[in-house]
């Protein structure tokens, strides 16, 4: 997961990695804390979220190429699914929001106005199918740029 953030509508650098600094502490303490869970559990719960409501039938029939959306969804297709899904969305986002905002700030010491979260993810073929140890085909999915809210905010 890496996050990136502008303040008074200054990007306050590059994408800042939370998941190997986190991975690493890990790794290299004896009695570790439990950060590291939360940056993997929201991006799964992200993911996850996502993927139930683009496969949800109500939305499908409306969208039928829901698949195709971005990590962050339109509000028009989240209008489209049940309540349940859209607010467990709409949290989880809020959620990634949060964390990356205090991503950044810990970075920079800067609190963002406007964070944009990129997710990286590794698609490896099936073991019988596998050449080597690589790192499998990597896909990026980013969010647009969100306020603290959640809020998109057209750059």
């Amino acid at each position: 997961m890496l996050v990136r953030g502008t303040a008074g509508g200054d990007e306050l650098g590059g994408f800042v990695d939370l998941s190997t600094a986190m991975l690493e502490r890990k790794l290299h303490n004896l009695v570790p804390d439990n950060l590291h869970y939360t940056v993997s559990s929201a991006t799964h719960n992200l993911l996850s979220a996502r993927q139930d409501l683009i496969r949800n039938e109500a939305v499908l029939a409306e969208f039928p190429n829901a698949a195709d959306s971005g990590l962050f969804l339109s509000e028009d297709l989240l209008d489209a699914g049940p309540e349940p899904l859209r607010t467990a969305y709409k949290r989880t986002v809020d959620a990634v929001v949060q964390l990356a905002i205090k991503g950044v700030r810990d970075e920079t010491g800067v609190t963002p106005d406007a964070v944009q979260v990129r997710i990286v993810t590794h698609e490896f073929p099936r073991w019988s199918k596998r050449d080597d140890a690589g790192v499998g085909e990597v896909f990026y999915s980013d969010t647009p740029w969100l306020t603290a809210t959640g809020e998109e905010l057209p750059l």
